[in-house]
């Protein structure tokens, strides 16, 4: 992605000047996580990483303050797109920060990337095995659904969140992950 994908940079235009919510329970954005969602709209009008760590923490979505803060790093680097590929998922959207600490998106430079009238190279997803976090968003979702679930219902869960978010699993993820799942959650 060169200058990110466009749709994502003019509706996250549209979504700062005129907020729409979530459709279809994904937000602008695509996202479907509780957590995403949360962060994505608060930094429609700015927040703070600490301000969001506490409210992840305080409706139990983050166990501590320091797993909160280490998400929304990653969560920050997956809407920049500061990946380790050119063509690894992620939004290219611009932030800034003020020197308050407060995180928003960058309206200026968004609208004049868009008026630029780039375009991103298309990419395609390298197959891979979901990470932990993976895992636990999964995990999350179906706590927060309610619903009764066990290994083969988060395993189905994530194989939903890597299609909605149009990434490829390798052939034999569910093997690999569910060794991986006895490993992370040793006690």
């Amino acid at each position: 992605m060169s200058d990110g994908l466009k749709e994502d940079i003019a509706n996250t235009i549209e979504e700062i000047k005129k907020p729409s919510g979530m459709s279809s329970g994904v937000n602008w954005l695509r996202h479907d996580g509780i957590k995403n969602t949360i962060f994505d709209e608060m930094l429609l009008n700015g927040v703070t990483k600490k301000q969001v760590a506490k409210i992840l923490v305080d409706r139990q979505l983050n166990t501590d303050q320091n797993k909160a803060l280490s998400w929304i790093n990653r969560h920050l680097r997956h809407l920049k797109a500061e990946g380790k590929t050119e063509c690894e998922r992620g939004h290219k959207l611009h932030l800034i920060e003020d020197s308050y600490g407060n995180l928003r998106f960058d309206l200026k430079k968004m609208e004049s990337m868009l008026n630029a009238n780039t375009t991103a190279p298309p990419c395609k997803s390298t197959p891979s095995n979901p990470t932990k976090e993976d895992v636990d968003d999964a995990e999350l979702q179906l706590r927060i659904s309610g619903k009764p679930y066990g290994i083969e219902a988060v395993l189905d869960q994530i194989e939903n969140n890597f299609k909605k978010a149009g990434k490829t699993l390798k052939e034999n993820w569910r093997e690999i992950t569910k060794q991986n799942i006895l490993v992370w959650f040793r006690k």
